[in-house]
């Protein structure tokens, strides 16, 4: 009930369960007076959205290459110092060489003063969901559990490469051609997360002629998220290995391949199922 000069509020909570694009289309007011003899109704048009991004999973974290020991991206810790990237000084330990000294500091300090050095990797991943059910067939659709799954794994290795400051490009052979340049840092982990918030559940192209298609050159990490892999597959990401990449596979469905590492992706809980989804 309200009185003149009052106005009413309506807040509704959720739970955001599932990752996608939710949208309000129009809601209808009904109002009443005090003896229920009016009751007039409006409908207004809202056409609001919530975006629910993927929450990642929990499962072992990938091994990533470590050949790459200098490049353009600070990392926290690595192999060895960058001796090009100078971030300070630090004081002298007697470990240090005598041209490691900074000689400013020393004199300003009065104590004897080292170059402080970061450390860099030119590391850069390309993370490969495969939205194909089985060899024969890519116009057979994901089992949602399965396509949950995989995304959550993909949420899980976006958020260990902006922990690691990792530069890393997404691809997936959906019916529109997923395809995010490399970058790192946060907004670009939440552009991609976004995308994959949006992501439906088609295939757009054979797995096999989608791996033939991409250029990988530039990159030092290949994850592959899949649950087939061809005796074709195989070959190519054999080849990509033996150009000097590091090449992963994460499934729920495949524990070894011969060619490379494997990591179990956990099975997600069932959803309500969308129009147009398998079971």
């Amino acid at each position: 009930m309200l009185k003149g000069h009052q106005k009413l509020r309506r807040v509704w909570k959720v739970k955001c369960e599932k990752r996608g694009v939710y949208t309000i289309e129009d809601i209808t007011l009904s109002v009443s007076d005090l003896f229920g003899l009016c009751k007039p109704s409006s409908m207004v048009k809202l056409q609001e959205s919530i975006c629910v991004l993927p929450s990642p999973c929990e499962m072992e974290q990938p091994a990533l290459s470590s050949e790459q020991y200098i490049g353009d991206n600070t990392v926290r810790r690595f192999i060895l110092p960058d001796p090009f990237m100078i971030s300070g000084a630090r004081e002298y330990t007697g470990r240090e060489p005598m041209n490691r000294i900074h000689w400013a500091q020393t004199a300003r300090t009065g104590d004897l003063m080292v170059y402080n050095n970061e450390f860099t990797t030119e590391r850069r991943m390309l993370v490969i969901l495969n939205m194909q059910r089985n060899i024969a067939d890519e116009k057979q659709r994901l089992t949602v559990s399965v396509l949950e799954a995989q995304i959550k794994a993909a949420a899980f290795v976006l958020d260990h490469c902006y922990r690691s400051h990792t530069a890393v490009a997404f691809t997936a052979n959906s019916a529109d051609g997923m395809f995010v340049q490399a970058e790192e840092g946060y907004e670009h982990m939440l552009n991609i997360l976004r995308k994959l918030a949006h992501l439906k559940n088609r295939c757009g192209k054979h797995v096999e002629a989608f791996l033939d298609t991409l250029d990988v050159s530039g990159y030092t990490d290949i994850l592959v998220i899949s649950n087939i892999i061809s005796d074709r597959m195989a070959e190519q990401l054999s080849i990509l290995r033996q150009q000097g990449r590091y090449v992963a596979l994460l499934s729920n469905e495949i524990d070894e391949t011969g060619f490379c590492e494997v990591y179990h992706i956990p099975r997600t809980r069932n959803y309500p199922m969308e129009s147009g989804d398998d079971e």
